[in-house]
């Protein structure tokens, strides 16, 4: 092909792409159909929730004032009546008083009682009486509505409980006494608040007691009681009984929507008015309580009240529950004037308010999904002039990807960019093949999927270096059959392997039954030491829990043994330009080796070296062994026994028998690095009794020999079997909890 026709073959004529995305672009109206719906949600839902708020506060007052206006009336009559009793004497020990007292039962339905206590514990009262209710165990005539009652102790001696019975019109209807009384006004709840009140020198005026059972009507109620105080002391108190049903059964009339719960709660949690009476209290034992809003049957008000002290806010929305509804709550404190730390909540399911505009939104959402469906009818006809080609495109380079390069493109449009790719297409695939008949194809592999050259090399970076090896692999080879032996040691293998991919580390080699791995590259990890510590604790807990089906099973039981160490080694492509590995080199890779070896001298599983406890020594829980020499390095190594990782999952937790072996371990070595051996050889020997623990064995037998150093083994040496060298014992710090 001439270059001229070739040029001609790559600019084709056609339809231009732009051309044809645009023409698709201005058919699509989906995103004016979508903003047109979600314009008109959002202002309809901003209006109805205008008026939602307005609706919930609205009812919050009329809650409130539900209870402060009673709470007004009863509070002035009892400011009068003390007011009165000031001025005159004695006014309201007599007769004169019941006619007050009376009126105030006969105006206001929801009182029950009228009374004043004295300073000599006599007692005056006007309560209302139930038909067919007994007073005192007493029958009253069966006109009675009221009942005035008199205890006298002004003349001394045993005072006698007398009562007047009164029908709806304030007349005599019978009298009766109750016999000897010890009922004593001093000691009566309402006395004792107007005690403390004038004792703590407050201001005169009226006290609100909190929810309690009305004896008299065996209903939950509130007094308002008043001190009457005459040349500075307190000779009377007057006091008000009314019950909370009348409020209950407002708030149950008059909700601020369908299915709102409104009630009123104290700061304290607990219930003061609940729209349903059975909420209100609780029996315990012969008491009845207020119930707390945590006891409430009621799942969206206990999530109301959770979410308040999160937010610490009185006015949200919130979505608390399993069935995922959305709720709004709404608190609204009582006034001040009564000195109690009551508020009306609101809790209504926000539906109640937006449910007719969801509706109507599914309806829109409806009718613009049928137009929407139109119009993807259309672009889908329009995209597929489009999409069809580069459909084929895609999996031609999918193929190339996999060097599949035989065969030519056969791929056709009538756009002019897309005739432009599948040419150029063609062009790279003949390239490819003639450039893979002289570079190997797995470098050329390399280069499409990094986009740069693979070369040998590598960079040093501080990584921390794992190897594994089976204890007594060689004695198991001779015993056991090779494909069972094959299955074990490819369980185990695996029980690493998963655990190194758990913690993001990188499986280097199998050596027969070692495993080399490393982490902190190629990916960069600051907690490379740490990882490599859960790996490590993982694999053996997990191979632990594999002996025990083994050992059902009658096969042979794997044991493992682990070295890790931190250090800068040398980390990248390692080979030739033919065949390359990806790996790790230097010191610290032998020291990760050989600390897995130095488990044999002293029957430890896991071996740390003191750069792995500097890097995470904080998360971890373990025990100093000693400090060992490598032989052609500068200074001794300390290494330590892994036994658990600090507040980690419960796979890698520390037993309650590891953490007394850790802390007693930990002191033993303090005592041989003071140089005291013969006391640490104690500390050990008591370590090996108590836990039948070979380390400390080792360590009692090194302290009673004056405590020669372990020295690893130089490359051609049995690295096996550590020599002794002369060291000089290291004092390390032990921390809060004894640990190293």
């Amino acid at each position: 092909m001439k270059p001229g026709n070739l040029l001609a073959y790559l600019r084709p004529k056609g339809w231009r792409l732009q051309f044809s995305i645009g023409a698709i672009f201005a058919i699509l109206v989906v995103p004016s159909i979508a903003g047109l719906i979600y314009w008109s949600y959002v202002s309809s839902l901003a209006l109805i929730g205008h008026y939602a708020d307005r609706d919930i506060v609205n009812a919050a007052d009329e809650a409130t004032n539900t209870m402060v206006a009673p709470l007004r009336r009863f509070t002035g009559s009892v400011l009068v009546a003390a007011q009165v009793e000031a001025a005159m004497p004695n006014f309201l020990r007599g007769h004169e008083s019941d006619g007050m007292m009376l009126q105030e039962l006969r105006n206001s339905p929801g009182l029950t009682s009228y009374y004043v206590g004295f300073a000599d514990g006599s007692f005056r009262q006007m309560q209302r009486i139930a038909q067919g209710a007994k007073v005192a165990g007493i029958v009253p005539p069966a006109e009675t509505r009221f009942a005035s009652r008199v205890i006298d102790r002004s003349a001394g001696g045993v005072p006698v409980d007398r009562y007047v019975f009164l029908d709806g019109e304030g007349r005599r209807v019978g009298d009766a006494s109750a016999g000897p009384t010890t009922y004593d006004a001093r000691q009566r709840s309402f006395w004792q608040q107007a005690a403390r009140r004038q004792s703590n020198g407050a201001q005169p005026g009226a006290v609100v007691s909190d929810p309690y059972v009305i004896g008299s009507v065996g209903k939950l109620g509130i007094s308002v009681s008043a001190p009457v105080i005459r040349d500075g002391q307190l000779v009377a108190a007057v006091a008000t009984n009314f019950t909370l049903d009348r409020v209950s059964q407002y708030l149950r009339a008059h909700p601020a929507s369908a299915h709102a719960t409104t009630l009123v709660v104290a700061r304290d949690g607990t219930v003061i008015v609940h729209p349903d009476p059975t909420e209100m209290a609780d029996r315990k034992g012969n008491d009845t309580v207020s119930r707390q809003v945590g006891d409430l049957s009621n799942a969206a008000v206990r999530a109301a009240f959770a979410r308040r002290s999160e937010l610490k806010r009185d006015h949200f929305t919130f979505t608390a529950l399993a069935d995922g509804a959305e709720h709004v709550a709404f608190f609204s404190p009582f006034p001040t004037e009564f000195g109690k730390p009551w508020e009306a909540v609101i809790v209504a399911p926000t539906d109640d308010f937006i449910g007719p505009l969801r509706r109507n939104n599914h309806l829109m959402a409806a009718a613009g999904t049928a137009v929407i469906v139109v119009l993807l009818l259309l672009i889908i006809g329009f995209a597929r002039l489009i999409s069809r080609p580069l459909v084929g495109l895609v999996s031609e380079i999918h193929a190339i990807e996999k060097f599949s390069l035989g065969g030519e493109v056969r791929l056709a449009s009538n756009i002019r960019e897309v005739k432009q790719l599948i040419a150029a297409t063609q062009v790279m695939k003949t390239a490819l093949r003639a450039f893979t008949a002289y570079v190997p194809r797995e470098v050329v592999r390399g280069l499409l999927l990094s986009g740069r050259p693979i070369e040998l090399g590598g960079r040093s970076s501080h990584l921390t270096i794992m190897f594994t090896d089976l204890e007594a692999f060689s004695s198991l080879a001779e015993t056991v059959p090779a494909r069972a032996l094959l299955e074990q040691v490819s369980a185990y293998l695996g029980i690493v392997t998963h655990a190194v991919n758990e913690t993001s580390g990188s499986v280097d080699k199998f050596i027969g039954d070692s495993v080399m791995a490393f982490w902190g590259a190629p990916l960069v990890d600051d907690d490379h030491a740490y990882h490599a510590c859960v790996a490590a604790v993982r694999s053996k807990r997990r191979l632990a829990a594999q002996n025990v089906l083994w050992r059902d099973t009658g096969s042979p039981e794997l044991h493992m043994r682990v070295g890790i160490h931190s250090d800068a080694v040398l980390v990248g492509n390692v080979g030739s330009t033919e065949r390359m590995s990806y790996t790790v080199m230097g010191d610290g890779v032998n020291i990760a080796a050989r600390l897995e070896g130095i488990n044999k001298q002293f029957g430890t599983s896991i071996c740390v070296s003191h750069s792995v406890f500097r890097e995470c020594g904080e998360r971890l829980w373990l025990r100093p062994i000693d400090q060992v020499t490598v032989k052609g390095r500068r200074g001794d190594i300390l290494v330590y026994e892994l036994l658990a990782i600090r507040d980690g999952e419960a796979d890698v937790a520390l037993s309650p028998t590891e953490k007394d072996l850790c802390l007693r371990t930990a002191e033993a070595y303090a005592l041989m690095a003071r140089g005291d051996h013969a006391a640490a050889a104690c500390a050990y020997e008591d370590i090996a009794r108590t836990f039948d623990d070979p380390l400390a064995v080792a360590m009692a037998r090194r302290c009673r020999e004056g405590r020669p150093d372990v020295r690893f083994a130089e490359e051609g040496e049995d690295s096996s079997l550590p020599t002794i060298g002369q060291g000089a014992p290291r004092l390390i710090t032990i921390g809060h909890d004894g640990a190293a």
